[in-house]
């Protein structure tokens, strides 16, 4: 029987999976932005942790526990993207770095959509862009349910929260 579409994804994330460091199932991260979004951050953390097994949290909330994660924006015209979530190697700390550039350009449904997004790379999910076999190769195009998930790059007109794929995928890693 062929592997579902959920379980094929499982398959290349744990292939090439790199995660936020997470102690006791618990996120802690630095808005280190002017605060103008700071409701959208609120807004994507609560979807995700509706969902339990691990919590995010602001680090106001936790202010004892370093943070693994910062928020952090950028003022640049000439970059081509919304937001993204990296690794910086000099700080030790995770990242989202959004645009303020695109930000500001945006609506509030649709930078809702990219930070849950990038929420969703701190808690180890990735793309859904890829049909892959159960060895991790490139089999197709995206399934076609994977439209709806927050997961999904480059899509910002899926429901405000995760998708099915996307609960499925975080249920996997985290129960």
């Amino acid at each position: 029987m062929a592997p579902s579409s959920t379980q094929r994804l499982i398959i290349i994330w744990y292939q090439t999976a790199v995660f936020t460091y997470i102690i006791y199932d618990i996120i802690v991260y630095e808005d280190s932005t002017d605060g103008d979004y700071s409701y959208i951050f609120d807004y994507a953390v609560n979807k995700w942790n509706n969902l339990g097994n691990v919590t995010i949290y602001n680090y106001y909330q936790l202010p004892n526990q370093d943070p693994s994660l910062r928020i952090e924006e950028i003022y640049d015209p000439n970059n081509d993207y919304i937001a993204y979530y990296d690794y910086d190697f000099i700080d030790e700390i995770f990242l989202i770095t959004y645009s303020d550039t695109f930000f500001a350009s945006i609506s509030d449904d649709t930078r809702k959509r990219a930070i849950l997004h990038e929420f969703g790379h701190a808690l180890g999910l990735f793309e859904f862009n890829l049909t892959v076999d159960v060895n991790g190769q490139l089999v197709g195009p995206a399934i076609p349910e994977h439209r709806y998930n927050a997961m999904n790059q480059g899509v910002r007109d899926f429901p405000l929260e995760p998708g099915s794929c996307d609960i499925e995928v975080y249920d996997y890693l985290w129960e």
